[in-house]
């Protein structure tokens, strides 16, 4: 009964992150209002559904980052990495950007992109956590694969390997007709 409710409570956690982070992207796109995304690609208008997109994504990975530190895994160092891995590439294949809000631009170079790479990592690393995936039972990240099981009493595969080796090993010296 107890895990049961604390499974609960990160799950509601971690819907209530994801929700205030979609409030606040809405807050946002309200408040600042029209935006575009200016490059050698032309021009795009950003609308609230994509601010509103992304405070969910950052309410994501606020909660990916407080299962990470509370648990101790670094595999979400490596989703951060992978993000800001693709993110440095996105920049690289796109170019130089500019973030246009009321009659401004501000200049968007490689690192906000990679920045903004890793937030997605570590959101979709929340998201992996929110929905119960790559925890093995034990509220450790890991595989959920269930282990392969020992074929020996002794609790190795070692004697059935060497079992199977030399029962190939009888057929292949067989007479060939």
């Amino acid at each position: 009964m107890t895990q049961n409710n604390d499974e609960f409570k990160d799950k509601a956690e971690g819907a209530a992150l994801v929700a205030g982070g979609t409030v606040a992207g809405a807050s946002v796109a309200g408040t600042v209002g029209g935006m575009g995304l200016v490059g050698g690609f032309g021009g795009v208008a950003i609308g609230a559904a994509p601010v509103v997109a992304a405070g969910a994504v950052v309410g994501s990975a606020a909660y990916g980052a407080k299962k990470a530190i509370e648990q101790g895994d670094a595999t979400a160092l490596g989703a951060v990495a992978g993000g800001a891995a693709v993110g440095a590439g996105v920049s690289a294949v796109v170019g130089g950007m500019g973030l246009a809000v009321g009659g401004t631009a501000v200049a968007i170079g490689m690192a906000p992109v990679a920045a903004a790479g890793a937030v997605m990592g570590l959101a979709a690393y929340g998201l992996m956590k929110l929905f119960g995936g790559g925890d093995n039972g034990n509220g450790e990240a890991g595989s959920t694969i269930n282990p392969i099981k020992p074929l020996t009493p002794n609790g190795n595969n070692e004697g059935a390997a060497i079992e199977e080796f030399e029962a190939l090993q009888a057929l292949s010296d067989e007479p060939k007709n």
